[in-house]
């Protein structure tokens, strides 16, 4: 089942996300990054939502592929900084 709204949150909460990371001028810079900031724990919330009612093993084997993905990524950036 789509949810639109949450899906919509989503998209506002990834424009926060790279927001993050972008420089703005100094006056404002830090109002736009403490309000930016939020937009992690809006996934950790949405995410626990759509857990919710999956089975043990569903979301055992989610956290098993996203570990995958982390330690994947990692091994990645590793390389490219060594090299």
């Amino acid at each position: 089942m789509k949810n639109y709204t949450l899906n919509f949150l989503k998209f506002i909460a990834s424009l926060l996300v790279v927001s993050i990371h972008c420089k703005f001028p100094e006056p404002i810079g830090d109002r736009i990054l403490s309000i930016a900031r939020t937009a992690v724990p809006i996934f950790f919330i949405i995410s626990g939502y759509y857990s919710y009612n999956n089975n043990s093993e569903k979301i055992k084997k989610k956290i098993k592929n996203i570990f995958n993905i982390t330690i994947s990524a990692n091994i990645f950036y590793l390389i490219y900084k060594i090299i």
